[in-house]
Parts: structure tokens; sequence; C-alpha cells
């Protein structure tokens, strides 16, 4: 992130605080738009060694850092956020091969100039405006164009894949031509970008999480496939990696609030035919829809905090193991248990200890107690 909530202590603590993650440790890093890639990259490096799991989260509120009187940068920028946890993975799985680099005389073309250690926030600092985004755009559009093809093309061929080989590539949503100047150099077609620039603007280190999120959401990901990640962002910084992604558990969320299970929101992974992905999507869309309209009854006026986006690339886990180590904070109120599968209930969970948290959410916890008691119920009958 580039707009953490104070200097210090890191988002990271923050994060682990509330999650309750005490046996966590984490950190944070700034490479503002590339800043996701070059997370993921050092996060999978852990995951590979000394870690079983790392969580990596993108997330950026950018509005808290424009100056809306500066239309050169007011349009572009949004807030989001996105997570994907990550897990050891087989041969020829995960992540493949990645690319970054620094070109640090680009610094004064996109960047912040107070808040700092130079410019610490005084009167001064504030009357010249030094505390929002400043950009040269002309400067960052050529450089990003550039390097984001130059990038993409070099993973592939390092690599021996075309681009015929790709499911699918995410680029970093700054603006629509340098994606489409990417794209043709690539030479993919359209239904292999992501694109959701429209929808929620440049949300920088949140791009490529939220960018993954929708791939999964509208069925554009399978097990197997091969997947492009490219980014550029202030510094200069520049980030690719070459993934092949697999799908065993996904849990996402729209704008909305409502969530959905991979078994839901994948039909082409559970069933494999056309016939059946139809009927998933389907299914998945009433489902969807059913529960946005109880998160609105059950709790109106009331902005719900979760993460949009969590995946995990990781190996197969029997049913319990799976259920009882994805668990996600989402909304698990009463009233969404209805109708939910059994084994697909532990993502709606608030983790149990959260609720011993001083800071937890009390309407959550309240709400949810008896569907926790209820499926402690089940589960202790079934062991029995």
């Amino acid at each position: 992130t580039v707009t953490p909530d104070m200097m210090f202590p890191a988002t990271a603590c923050l994060v682990q605080n509330q999650l309750g993650a005490t046996k966590a440790w984490g950190f944070d890093l700034s490479a503002a738009c590339a800043g996701f890639a070059y997370a993921l990259t050092v996060g999978s490096q852990f995951a590979a060694g000394a870690h079983k799991k790392v969580l990596v989260i993108g997330s950026d509120t950018m509005s808290s850092i424009i100056d809306y009187k500066d239309r050169g940068t007011a349009i572009l920028f949004g807030d989001g956020a996105g997570a994907v946890l990550l897990e050891p993975a087989g041969d020829n799985e995960g992540i493949l091969d990645f690319s970054h680099d620094v070109d640090g005389s680009g610094g004064s073309f996109l960047y912040m100039p107070g808040g700092g250690s130079l410019n610490p926030p005084t009167h001064d600092t504030v009357d010249k405006n030094m505390h929002v985004v400043h950009q040269e755009g002309s400067q960052v559009f050529k450089y990003a164009v550039r390097r984001m093809a130059e990038l993409a093309v070099n993973l592939l061929e390092r690599n021996g894949f075309k681009s015929d080989d790709l499911a699918l590539v995410v680029p970093h949503q700054a603006n629509l031509r340098i994606i489409r100047a990417m794209q043709e150099r690539l030479g993919v077609d359209d239904s292999k970008v992501m694109v959701n620039i429209d929808r929620y603007g440049n949300t920088t280190a949140g791009t490529i999480p939220l960018g993954l999120r929708d791939a999964v959401a509208e069925g554009r990901l399978k097990k197997g496939d091969l997947v492009l990640l490219v980014a550029v962002g202030a510094g200069y910084t520049t980030g690719g990696i070459l993934l092949k992604i697999y799908l065993p558990a996904i849990c996402v969320r729209n704008v909305s609030g409502s969530t959905r299970s991979s078994s839901e929101a994948n039909g082409a992974e559970v069933n494999g035919s056309e016939a059946n992905v139809v009927a998933g999507q389907k299914k998945r869309r009433k489902l969807v829809n059913s529960w946005e309209e109880r998160l609105r009854v059950s709790i109106p006026g009331r902005h719900i905090h979760t993460w949009d986006f969590v995946a995990l690339l990781r190996r197969p886990l029997a049913g319990s193991q799976r259920r009882s180590q994805l668990h996600v904070s989402l909304q698990p109120l009463i009233d969404l248990h209805r109708g939910i599968p059994r084994t697909n209930r532990a993502f709606l969970f608030y983790p149990l200890r959260d609720c011993r948290n001083a800071h937890a959410d009390q309407h959550i916890c309240s709400a949810r107690q008896p569907v926790i008691k209820a499926h402690q119920s089940q589960t202790a009958a079934t062991r029995s």
C-alpha cells in the first residue's frame, strides 16, 4: 500500500490484530501500482520455504491523497483492496516465473512530495498542495506502454510459451490505452484480457487482485490455466508474474457484500461440461441475489467490511481439513445460513477467537452465535 492508515505501525500489524492471527508476522511493502506484483513475489519465496501460509494483500485508498481540482488525476483513481493466500505448490503449478525492475529516473513524474521526512507536514506544505498525487501523465503513459508490453513478451518467451498458451492476462488498470497497446503487442484478443477499470478506476495495489476476483466470478479461470500478471507503477516500478493457476477453493465477494464458494462460482471446474457451466452460473446468480437482499434487510444502512477477494493457490486437502483452514472473516448472519450446502458454511464463519477480541464486531458475533452452535452440534454428532 502507498496509503497506509498511518506511517507506523505498519498496516500489516493492524490487519494481523484484527484477524486475530497471533502466530503471524508481517510487514508493509511500497511499490505503488506494481506493489501487489512485488508483494506476491516476495510472499511466494516464504511460502516455498520457511512458511506454509502467506497472506498477500494489496490495498489503497487513493481518494485520501487526490486533489479533486486536478482533472489529470482526480478522474483516474479509485479505492480498492484484495488478498490472496499462498501455500506451497506442486510441480508446474503456482508461480512459474517473475520479472521485476526499477527505473528510479522516473520518480519525479509520479509522486507525492509531502508527508515524508523530506517535507514533513506543515502549514507551508499544505498550502503548496504537497500532500496529494502529482503526475506528468504523458511521461508515465509512454513509459508504461513500452515496459508493460516488453515485460509481458519477455516473460512468455523465456519460459517457452506463446501468446496462444495464455488463458488470461490481468494487467494493472491504469489506462485503457496502455492495456490495449500491450494487448496488441502480445497478439491476444479481448476475451483473454481482464479489463475492469470502467468499474473501479485505478485502485493502485488493488487492481490485480480485483481483476483476479472478477475473472473467477465470471468463470474465466479454471485449474491449469496460464495467467500473466503485469504492472507498471510510480518509481518507476515494473512487475510481471507468470503463473499456472490452481483453484481448489475460493471465496469471493462483490461490492454489494455477497459471497459464494468456488463450487458455485466456477461450474467448469466442478462439472466440466458447458451445460453444467451454464447451470452453475445461473444457480450462483440466484443465490448471490438472495444473499445480497438478505444482507440489506439484516443490516440496513451499515457498511460491511470484508475483503473483496480471497483465493488459494494450493494442493488439494481433505474436506474437513480444507474447511477448517479456509474459513474467511465474512458475514455469517443467520439468514445466510439457510440454503447453503453444509460443506460451504465454514466460509461464512467469523472466527470464534475474534469474538473474544475487544475490537471484534459485536453485531456479527451476536448474530452468528446460534449458527455456530448449530454447526458445532452437527459436527459433534457426525464425529460420534
